[in-house]
């Protein structure tokens, strides 16, 4: 699965681990079983929901942003750049 489903799906997973585990209905272990991942996956999840909350567990944009990547100009500059050394 690829694009906004699987971002949407690991969110949903996110907190579902941290609900599983919020309410005591297991350890960290149990949880990476019972949702078939690593428990240093599960581990990390919860570090991230005790530090900054439900922000800490949600998917975040990944790649470059928009207005970061290079134009045309720059491209030339470092391709004329390259050409000389």
């Amino acid at each position: 699965m690829h694009g906004k489903n699987t971002r949407h799906k690991r969110q949903s997973g996110n907190q579902t681990f941290v609900d599983f585990l919020k309410k005591k209905k297991g350890t960290h272990q149990q949880a990476a079983d019972l949702y078939h991942v690593s428990k240093s996956a599960v581990d990390k999840i919860w570090t991230r929901y005790k530090e900054s909350g439900g922000r800490g567990i949600k998917s975040k944009k990944r790649g470059v942003q928009e207005g970061k990547k290079i134009n045309g100009k720059q491209s030339a500059e470092i391709l004329n750049h390259l050409g000389q050394q």
